[in-house]
């Protein structure tokens, strides 16, 4: 946008327009605990979970159930990622990588395989 149309644009702004910006501009949005727990619950179920939850549809205890249990598979997924990287670390310094490789990832294939 040039100058002179974004001049141009202010000077179309109305006065009440004008007002609700300005009345807008450097305030701070407060943000609370609930805020932040809706935040996360959107963020690990998606959006039509958070209107759900922001409805009431969904009982407040289920949806910080639902909160704990998605920290705990992050914890679990982070753990995975942060043993995937030792494991490979640890396999490039080795004399013999691909044994190596093979014995640390031995028991992280077995839990990773469904049962019968």
């Amino acid at each position: 946008m040039s100058p002179e149309e974004r001049q141009q644009a202010l000077d179309n702004i109305s006065v009440e327009d004008l007002a609700k910006i300005q009345s807008k501009v450097g305030k701070k949005v407060k943000i609370d605990q609930e805020d932040l727990l809706l935040a996360e619950f959107a963020l690990m179920y998606g959006w039509n979970a958070y209107k759900e939850a922001r409805d009431d549809l969904i009982q407040s205890k289920e949806m910080i159930k639902m909160i704990v249990a998605g920290r705990k598979l992050q914890s679990l997924n982070q753990f995975r990622l942060a043993q995937a990287s030792f494991v490979a670390t640890a396999s490039s310094k080795s004399k013999k990588p691909s044994a190596t490789f093979n014995s640390l990832t031995r028991k992280m294939v077995k839990n990773s395989e469904a049962d019968e």
